[in-house]
């Protein structure tokens, strides 16, 4: 029987390389096509982003990934048991022959994405439009650009976790603003973006209205003030509102967020930290780091606001090592019918990265989080050693594949919570697999 396991294992295995092999093929084929010149004035980009994997679990189960039930995040490395393709057209017609960011062109972008996650029986098919949005940029003055459209809109994040702390445009509806604007040497930018929060994915289905959710929010930031040597200071101010809607049976709901965030170089300027504190309330309270629809949205709760605070490092430390570090803290306190909930979640965690060479590199991670919420009070603990392929070498170098090996441990609480049907019985599991990943694209 073990040889037959083993054997089961080995094919598994062989299968899923071999289809993570056919499904990166035609992205870097197209990568050929990104930046090409239509013309003295013009140009076309065909861009992609990727992060795709193969892995199992115990007894060659397809793998999963280990997160805190309640927490804000998990970390990722070795831990993310899906697939994520994006494909972007860019096109820019410039209004003379120069070709730059400062000088005035019309830029359009539209982007299709697919995502799935391993074991279920939906694939990624890149049938949602991500983006679609047309900018004019530096008509009113230099570095000034007006946009209308669907678009990821300054998105700001923690990458060891993939927390996005400042997402207000991803999977919104539309949206339009300027950004810019220049108030000495800082930059002022305003949007209004407009969300709808469909039914099916919001409600009971017994109680679903036949009409979306609409909700409207208008986003205020103040960036790059200079404060220190290398440091820079940056203030968001939103407001959303949420209008009445009696087939649902809401009340019409806003809310408002504030956030400041520092961003200063370390160890002479091979290295950076981040350190955010945001505060939300109400409408402002979004469903999760992807949807910024207000998490007010199915009458039980009446209620709500959190208050973050996260630092985020990443740095050379020598020749041959870089690395990475997160420490996270939010308390929420939700009202509802029943009484008030408060939840505290902690996270941190460490990723050292080894370059071995220019094209091979070693990479761990170790993270912790933490989560009392008055029904229980515990914690996961997760750890990833990977040996990696890149085209170069350092923390940031992508493409890159990875061989990783995973190792989760949680409290009993959490038993049942964490590992899917794998290790519903269990409070530790491992996963094991092959990851790609390759960005591509930045406004």
């Amino acid at each position: 029987m073990k040889t037959l396991t083993r054997l089961k294992f080995f094919m598994n295995t062989l299968t899923r390389l071999m289809y993570l092999i056919v499904k990166i093929s035609p992205f870097i084929a197209l990568n050929a096509y990104s930046g090409v010149k239509l013309g003295e004035d013009s140009t076309f980009n065909l861009n992609f982003s990727l992060r795709t994997s193969v892995g199992i679990t115990e007894d060659g189960e397809t793998e999963v990934a280990f997160k805190a039930p309640g927490a804000v995040t998990k970390f990722r490395l070795g831990n993310e048991a899906d697939n994520n393709l994006k494909l972007a057209f860019e096109y820019r017609q410039y209004m003379n022959k120069i070709q730059s960011k400062v000088s005035k062109h019309v830029k359009a972008v539209f982007m299709l994405e697919g995502y799935d996650i391993q074991g279920n029986e939906k694939d990624s098919d890149l049938s949602k439009v991500a983006q679609s949005y047309l900018s004019f940029n530096n008509f009113i003055g230099k570095g000034v650009n007006v946009w209308v459209g669907r678009r990821w809109y300054e998105r700001t994040s923690i990458y060891m976790t993939d927390h996005f702390w400042l997402n207000t445009g991803q999977h919104a509806r539309a949206g339009a603003g300027i950004e810019g604007i220049k108030i000495g040497e800082a930059d002022f930018n305003i949007a209004l973006i407009m969300s709808e929060d469909h039914a099916a994915n919001s409600f009971e289905q017994t109680t679903a209205p036949k009409e979306s959710v609409n909700s409207s929010a208008l986003d205020l930031r103040v960036k790059n003030i200079d404060t220190n040597e290398g440091g820079t200071l940056n203030f968001w101010a939103y407001y959303s509102f949420r209008p009445e809607n009696k087939e649902a049976a809401l009340d019409d709901e806003d809310g408002f967020g504030l956030a400041a965030w520092h961003k200063q170089k370390v160890f002479n300027g091979q290295g950076r930290n981040i350190v955010h504190l945001t505060y939300r309330e109400g409408a402002a309270v979004s469903r999760n780091d992807f949807n910024p629809n207000p998490i007010i949205n199915n009458g039980s709760t009446l209620d709500i606001k959190y208050i973050e605070l996260a630092t985020d490092l990443i740095t050379k430390v020598g020749s041959s090592w870089e690395l990475g570090f997160t420490a996270l803290y939010r308390n929420t306190e939700e009202i509802t019918a029943l009484g008030i909930n408060e939840t505290d979640v902690f996270s941190i965690g460490i990723r050292p990265h080894y370059t071995i060479s220019d094209h091979f590199s070693l990479v761990f991670e170790v993270g912790y989080d933490q989560v009392d919420n008055g029904i229980y009070n515990a914690g996961l603990t997760k750890l990833t050693a990977g040996l990696q392929l890149n085209t170069k070498s350092g923390y940031w170098s992508r493409p890159a594949i990875r061989l990783f090996v995973t190792a989760a441990s949680w409290d009993d609480e959490f038993k049942g919570k964490v590992g899917g049907d794998v290790y519903a019985n269990d409070t530790f599991g491992w996963s094991a697999g092959i990851q790609a990943e390759w960005w591509w694209y930045g406004e």
